[in-house]
């Protein structure tokens, strides 16, 4: 793939979107050894960090009402305990 580009930047050096993606893919040269870390049985993308964020923020999003719910309860409760310590 870098290589690729470093050939489409030898003939389009005025482009800057592919001198950008260039420079970019030179600069994370060793973050990018996908047939390494897939001989090592890793997981080679974002996929299963995506899944994990997505479950967890739709878990978030469910439990919403019963956290609103609890600091309204708990909101309250303070408030008019220390109405009722003011009077």
């Amino acid at each position: 793939m870098l290589h690729t580009l470093e050939e489409l930047l030898a003939k389009n050096f005025a482009d800057p979107i592919i001198n950008r993606e260039v420079i970019s893919f030179q600069n994370h040269r060793e973050q990018l050894k996908y047939a390494d870390m897939a001989a090592r049985n890793a997981p080679i993308g974002s996929g299963s960090m995506e899944s994990a964020c997505g479950q967890f923020q739709d878990r978030l999003k469910r439990l919403q009402p019963a956290f609103d719910v609890m600091l309204l309860n708990r909101v309250g409760r303070d408030y008019v305990t220390g109405f009722v310590k003011a009077a």
